[in-house]
C-alpha cells in the first residue's frame, strides 16, 4: 500500500467486488523507503516508521470492520 487513500482504497473494494465472497484474509504490506529527503536525522526516519505503520493499521482495521481476518507486514530501509 502506498498509503491510506483513495487510490488503496478503490484498489481493495475492487478486489472484494470482482471476486466476491472468495478472499477473507488479507495481509497488507509496504515499504517505507529512506532516501535523501528522509535521511536528515534519526527523528526523521522515527516518523517515517510512524507513518508506515499508522497507514497499514488503517487498512488492517477498516477491513476487520467489515468482517474480514488482515494483517499488516512493513520494512523501512535505505534503497541499495
Amino acid at each position: 500500500m502506498g498509503g491510506y487513500n483513495g487510490l488503496g482504497m478503490h484498489s481493495f473494494l475492487t478486489i472484494l467486488r470482482t471476486f466476491p465472497s472468495h478472499f477473507k484474509n488479507f495481509l497488507f504490506v509496504t515499504v517505507g523507503v529512506i532516501d535523501y529527503d528522509e535521511f536528515k536525522g534519526e527523528e526523521e526516519i522515527l516518523k517515517l516508521k510512524r507513518r508506515t505503520v499508522e497507514c497499514l493499521e488503517k487498512y488492517v482495521l477498516w477491513a476487520r470492520s467489515i468482517g474480514l481476518y488482515a494483517e499488516e507486514r512493513h520494512l523501512v530501509g535505505p534503497i541499495w
